[in-house]
């Protein structure tokens, strides 16, 4: 009967209402500004949409919809540097072919004057067509005038790191040859006012300016410099003359003065260096013989 349909129909559940569904989400293209033909505006619009979007988003998510984005992104100003890159390159092109073009209507114009039979003209002719043709204009070099280019500029630059260097060297030895000079004064001074009579003597591996040595032997004429002898070991010898004479040689040439060694003069087992030159030029080689035999400036 209908009154057992009617309750048979009341004891039925009640159907589940269906899950509202989401608003579908926009591709990160666009909000990114990869749009295409979109507007500024626009695009600004659906950046903070899905900006909003992703704020209700789990944190993985989010944070992968972000990395999306930020692809984009750089996609995006990739390509318009790659653009920007184009137009220039088309821009220097253009210039190049503009300059090989008014070279090629220069040497027209200057071709029209000339005779067909003057050959060194028509040659010259073809040598700037030549370069023309090969790039060889304002904006380029052909690569062997670009290598010989380079090489003149390392020549350049090596002449002038040369130069440099030699200055500073002849600067650090002016400054060097001062300072000996201010040391030997005050030396001197000081020895004065000792009053003591100053010799050399080779004490403790090196030679020293104290009493007790052999006395300065003047000079035999007026303003000749005095000899200066002093004996030291016979196995040191062979330091002070260096190889073949290379060191005994260079001090004398560095110092100006006569430089000599009396092997077996002074004693068993000993020598004699014997110097002859001013106070300015014996005092170099005192220093030098005493970097040759190790024991350093005293």
């Amino acid at each position: 009967s209908d009154e057992d349909e009617d309750e048979d129909e009341a004891k039925r559940p009640a159907p589940e209402p269906e899950p509202a569904k989401p608003p579908p989400e926009k591709p990160p293209a666009a909000a990114a500004g990869g749009g295409g033909g979109d507007d500024d505006d626009s695009a600004s619009e659906d950046e903070e949409e899905l900006r909003e979007r992703m704020s209700r988003m789990p944190k993985k998510e989010r944070a992968k919809m972000e990395r999306k984005i930020a692809e984009k992104k750089a996609e995006k100003a990739a390509k318009m540097a790659a653009k920007k890159r184009e137009a220039a390159d088309a821009a220097a092109a253009a210039q190049r072919a503009a300059a090989v073009d008014a070279n090629a209507l220069d040497a027209d114009a200057d071709d029209s004057e000339i005779d067909s039979d003057d050959e060194e003209a028509l040659l010259a002719r073809k040598q700037r067509l030549r370069a023309a043709a090969q790039g060889g204009g304002a904006y380029t070099l052909t690569p062997e005038q670009r290598a010989a280019a380079e090489k003149a500029e390392a020549a350049r630059m090596a002449e002038a790191q040369a130069k440099k260097d030699a200055e500073e060297a002849a600067a650090r030895r002016a400054l060097e040859e001062k300072e000996a000079e201010e040391k030997f004064a005050a030396m001197r001074l000081k020895e004065a006012a000792a009053g003591e009579v100053i010799t050399w003597v080779f004490e403790k591996g090196s030679i020293l300016r104290k009493p007790g040595g052999i006395p300065f032997k003047p000079g035999k004429k007026p303003g000749e410099p005095p000899t200066i002898q002093v004996v030291i070991p016979a196995m040191i010898v062979g330091r002070i003359i260096g190889k073949q004479g290379s060191t005994i040689r260079g001090i004398e040439e560095r110092s100006k003065a006569k430089v000599s060694i009396s092997e077996g003069k002074g004693g068993p087992g000993m020598s004699t260096l014997v110097v002859v030159g001013d106070d300015r030029a014996s005092e170099s080689v005192r220093m030098m013989v005493n970097n040759a035999i190790g024991g350093g400036k005293r």
